[in-house]
């Protein structure tokens, strides 16, 4: 049987400092900014590194009692992503997350595929096939989130429910539009829309044909590694234009169900007002990769700026970065109509 215990607590950490209590009485928070600082030989320089956890406001179930008697913590990295991906359209589209160690910043994969031979007798020796290998770089984007909060708020119950939902949603909301359009200027990371290796062609009068082609090009391109997550995404308005539009041939619409979330030949087709207007991407979107850092996340507080308003504000420190395994794996539609 296993047993649940409550997820790092943002407030807890919160109210020990504004109390000074912070490092003096033990506490889960304390034990585990302790142990992310020790881990990690991050200095006390008034930013907190906190766990992954820390993001999500529900008990965890955790292993089986030890034969010492005990519940042990979960010890495998899942991310802070993860407790973002109901807040963005990238994550649900299949992005593959790619946790990094501290000072990583590579994962490596395939330039060349193998070359499977046949054993024709028992004589000839079959040659091995040498594969080539090369790495992803990432680069480490720091995005910041600032929140203020009243002292009133932090004496509520459901504080930390509150606060970290605020937090999640506005990073979540950043990690997509920066995902999708992201410039690589004033430390942004570089977004889909915006990797000129990707092909991008006009989508003016978008007919069922072009999208096709679009699906044609990149299954040409045998840049489709998972199939399960070949989806589209574009603006909310170029969706109410598909829902309208037919296909040549039956009276069905090119886009059905619902506009934030429906389907294009069964495919998953998403809209996000993160989107350029007239844009629409076709892809596997598990070839974007999301880089997270086991160190990545960290806070800091500021009780002082707007002492007069009983506020404090606290500014969550996110690591990410975007990269593409394969630009033939996506296709860009423009100034869709």
């Amino acid at each position: 049987m296993s047993k649940a215990v409550p997820p790092f607590s943002l407030i807890s950490l919160i109210r020990a400092k504004l109390a000074g209590t912070w490092a003096r009485i033990d506490s889960r928070e304390f034990r585990a900014v302790s142990d992310q600082h020790e881990r990690y030989g991050i200095p006390d320089s008034g930013y907190d590194s906190i766990p992954w956890d820390a993001l999500n406001t529900r008990a965890t179930s955790l292993t089986t009692a030890s034969s010492n008697g005990g519940y042990l913590d979960q010890t495998d990295f899942q991310g802070y992503l993860a407790a973002m991906q109901p807040q963005t359209n990238l994550l649900p589209l299949g992005a593959t997350m790619v946790p990094l160690d501290k000072n990583s910043t590579v994962t490596p994969y395939g330039l060349t595929a193998l070359a499977p031979t046949w054993l024709h007798d028992e004589l000839t020796a079959v040659a091995a096939t040498v594969n080539t290998y090369g790495q992803k770089t990432f680069t480490r984007k720091t995005m910041l989130v600032a929140v203020p909060i009243s002292l009133q708020l932090l004496k509520q119950s459901n504080a930390q429910e509150i606060v970290v939902g605020e937090l999640v949603r506005a990073a979540g909301a950043e990690l997509d539009k920066q995902g999708i359009m992201g410039t690589g200027l004033s430390g942004a990371p570089l977004g889909l829309l915006n990797i000129p290796q990707i092909t991008s062609t006009s989508g003016a009068t978008l007919a069922y044909s072009t999208l096709v082609t679009a699906m044609a090009a990149v299954a040409t391109a045998n840049a489709v590694v998972d199939a399960s997550k070949l989806g589209f995404l574009t603006t909310p308005s170029v969706a109410g234009v598909l829902k309208q539009r037919y296909f040549s041939t039956a009276n069905f619409p090119i886009w059905s169900g619902s506009i934030p979330a429906g389907t294009i030949d069964a495919m998953t087709a998403m809209s996000s007002t993160n989107v350029p207007t007239g844009s629409l991407l076709h892809g596997d979107f598990s070839r974007l990769l999301v880089a997270q850092w086991e160190d990545g996340l960290a806070i800091d507080m500021d009780p002082y700026t707007n002492f007069q308003q009983a506020y404090v504000t606290i500014r969550l420190c996110i690591a990410v970065d975007f990269v593409v395994a394969s630009a033939a794996s996506f296709q860009i539609l423009t100034g869709v109509t």
